[in-house]
């Protein structure tokens, strides 16, 4: 098997540019969420989402493959988090 170079580890996980791209958006939205809610219960981290508990926790593990980038934007609008997004030309 030959060593193969990825630009990022988000086009070595998902070889679809758009797909990737998504992906490593969604996973920003999570680390950002975690960071708001690090410290509240599950049922406060929900309220200041919106979500339900189940939803609080799969964020807290991690699960990022049952949210949407659409349904994440939703969590952080309602937590009246201001999303930043950087964007920079692919080499």
């Amino acid at each position: 098997m030959a060593n193969e170079r990825f630009r990022t580890v988000w086009d070595a996980i998902e070889p679809d540019a758009e797909k990737a791209a998504a992906l490593e958006m969604s996973a920003n939205a999570m680390i950002a969420i975690n960071e708001a809610i690090m410290s509240m219960d599950d049922a406060t981290a929900a309220a200041f989402i919106g979500s339900t508990v189940e939803q609080a926790r799969a964020i807290r593990a991690g699960h990022i493959d049952l949210f949407t980038p659409d349904t994440l934007a939703g969590f952080i609008a309602h937590a009246g988090l201001r999303p930043v997004v950087p964007f920079t030309v692919a080499a």
